[in-house]
């Protein structure tokens, strides 16, 4: 028996159990206690799959045969197989870094893809290795965060934009928003960022409209996240 390589095994599995057990998890404020805590694998981390499916209010159904589950909330739903590369949400395909995977004998999905596919907004505190997920469309609080200071109401505008109101999401149409050589629009009141192309980007109220250039990492640092319809 190699006992340099079951050593290194044994290493490599305690430095995991601490990794785990650093990462705390919360859901509308109330942390959870899984069996199994969130794991670090690949720069992503893992929850338990019932658990994280549960806390969104999603209904959930596994195929055991092809060790699949799908979920659903609302109007969004996503699909992921263990050890596949590509899952699904409403019905796009989807790279995966970090696929699911069993660790200790529970199922464990990359939590960030779950909870945005479901529609909900993820948050990640690098002071406290804490994860924070909204699923009411507002950020989530992160405790000791400075708060938001409440900005002034904007004057009321003499003229409506063509489409509808300046502040409605849903009913402005600008495919002029469109047209930009930057890689990624943001709405800075939803502080999603999309693919110019992306059918949501002529909705942005003119005011919420930015642009950026930088990398996608350094948005989701700078609290953005990426958009459930065209995935960037």
């Amino acid at each position: 028996m190699n006992w340099k390589k079951v050593l290194s095994a044994i290493a490599a599995a305690s430095a995991l159990t601490v990794s785990a057990g650093a990462i705390d998890l919360y859901v509308d404020s109330e942390q959870l206690h899984p069996e199994v805590p969130p794991t670090a694998i690949g720069g992503h981390t893992l929850v338990p799959l019932r658990s994280i499916f549960d806390a969104l209010g999603a209904e959930l159904t596994w195929d055991n045969d092809t060790q699949t589950a799908a979920g659903r909330r609302g109007e969004s739903a996503v699909e992921i197989q263990i050890g596949s590369p590509t899952a699904y949400v409403n019905g796009q395909p989807t790279a995966l870094e970090t696929p699911a995977q069993i660790v200790n004998g529970s199922t464990m999905v990359p939590v960030r893809f779950v909870a945005e596919g479901l529609d909900c907004i993820v948050k990640w505190d690098p002071e406290t290795d804490g994860i924070y997920i909204s699923t009411t469309g507002a950020d989530p609080a992160i405790p000791g965060a400075a708060p938001v200071s409440p900005s002034a109401p904007a004057p009321a505008s003499p003229s409506v934009p063509t489409g509808g109101g300046g502040n409605n999401f849903n009913t402005y149409n600008n495919e002029s928003q469109q047209e930009t050589s930057a890689s990624y629009v943001l709405n800075t009141s939803t502080h999603k960022f999309h693919y110019p192309s992306c059918r949501s980007v002529p909705k942005i109220a003119p005011k919420n409209y930015s642009t950026s250039n930088s990398p996608r990492d350094g948005l989701i640092a700078q609290g953005y996240s990426a958009c459930g319809i065209c995935k960037p």
